[in-house]
């Protein structure tokens, strides 16, 4: 049995290594939550993110492949 608190959700920060990581897991809610809803918001929210912190030509990639390897 382990000896972590469960009763408290970790944040993002304390779960990622670095910004890259929680880019990444960002992305993948964004794209979860526009799957189960099927609200365009989620896809806006996934791009306006990664452009935010990647740029205009680097942040729709990144959306384009995590939303790739979720369908995997």
């Amino acid at each position: 049995m382990c000896k972590r608190d469960c009763s408290v959700m970790p944040s993002l920060a304390d779960i990622c290594a670095d910004e890259g990581e929680m880019l990444a897991v960002s992305v993948s809610r964004f794209i979860a939550a526009a799957h189960m809803t099927s609200d365009a918001a989620c896809w806006d929210a996934a791009y306006n993110c990664a452009e935010t912190i990647l740029g205009a030509d680097e942040g729709p990639l990144f959306v384009a492949r995590i939303a790739g390897l979720m369908r995997a």
